[in-house]
């Protein structure tokens, strides 16, 4: 079961997390990040990065670890203003059948 994240990072700050912390699989089966917005993971492991809905880069492997840079997209935030930025991604599980769900992180 994915679960939504949501994390907090100043407009010139990136941040480091993993998404998969707070999700589960029911019947214990391993799983692993299979997409991040329209973008397929990759079978190397590699991180895929796609652009934020609000603004951002974010890029992630398919463990879940999660990098955000603002990319100076909310440079125009003044004191005390906030933006969102989000972005899907989709857990698969190795189970028989396989089982998938989609979270955000925020």
């Amino acid at each position: 079961v994915g679960n939504d994240d949501f994390y907090t990072v100043t407009e010139h700050s990136e941040i480091t997390e993993n998404v998969l912390l707070n999700d589960y699989d029911p019947e214990g089966d391993a799983y692993t990040v299979s997409r991040l917005g329209d973008e397929q993971m990759l079978i190397d492991g590699s991180r895929v990065s796609v652009t934020a809905n609000g603004g951002g880069i974010v890029s992630m492997d398919k463990d879940g670890n999660i990098r955000f840079d603002p990319n100076d997209d909310f440079d125009s935030l003044e004191p005390g203003d906030t933006a969102t930025a989000s972005v899907e991604y989709e857990i698969c599980d190795d189970g028989t059948p396989q089982a998938c769900d989609t979270a955000f992180v925020i």
